[in-house]
């Protein structure tokens, strides 16, 4: 009988202990947790975590931050697993791993990445960081402008949203501001983000949308 994923976490308790120097070497964080990949009740375990509604923020950083873990996630993918079952444990569950701020192996993956590795922009909306795992934003946002996906972006984001987001992201998304500024003009100087995210709606939407996201946008 395979363990639940709150009988995996505790198990996982006994060796995971949240401090800013936890990531500091991966290969020894990899040396605690695979003692867990080596069990196959335990990847079952893992399995049900990322269908479940538990908080297990132990077994995401085992999933996110070890190597097995990277076999594991894209093994279940090619078996069909939808990737936003990862990415929805990755914005609500990653809160302990948001405090430590390390880098996210899998931040490559995700921006270069297939069609399974898509992500919903729509979960972007309503975004926490306090509960996002370090560098999964940053990703999409980079997986977007990479793949070409501007538009459906920007489709799915509120413009509350996309203000805040053009705000903490500035470096990902900077080829939507080049094509913001080139709506604003070579002399606009200084833009406010208000100003430069209704620019972004003009470069990117059909008129008609981008009014329709203005008049959406609720008052400052």
């Amino acid at each position: 009988m395979s363990p639940s994923p709150q009988t995996l976490e505790q198990s996982l308790f006994k060796v995971i202990k949240f401090s800013p120097s936890l990531l500091n070497d991966l290969d020894a964080f990899e040396q605690v947790v695979q003692p867990v990949f080596d069990k196959a009740s335990a990847i079952k375990a893992m399995r049900q975590y990322l269908v479940g509604s538990a908080s297990c923020p132990r077994i995401l950083g085992a999933l996110v931050y070890a190597t097995q873990g990277h076999v594991e996630i894209k093994d279940w993918l090619s078996m069909g697993m939808p990737i936003r079952l990862l990415y929805q444990c990755m914005l609500y569950d990653g809160g302990p791993w948001a405090k430590i701020g390390a880098q996210l192996p899998l931040a490559d993956t995700i921006i270069h990445g297939g069609p399974e590795w898509d992500f919903d922009y729509k979960l972007l909306n309503g975004l926490d960081s306090t509960t996002a795992t370090p560098g999964l934003v940053d990703a999409v946002l980079r997986r977007a402008m990479h793949q070409g996906h501007e538009q459906s972006l920007v489709k799915a984001l509120s413009l509350e949203t996309l203000e805040l987001l053009l705000q903490g992201y500035s470096v990902a998304l900077a080829p939507l501001i080049v094509k913001a500024r080139k709506i604003l003009g070579d002399d606009s100087g200084f833009v406010n983000v208000a100003d430069l995210a209704q620019a972004v709606l003009k470069a990117t939407l059909a008129p008609v949308e981008s009014i329709q996201k203005v008049l959406l946008r609720h008052a400052y």
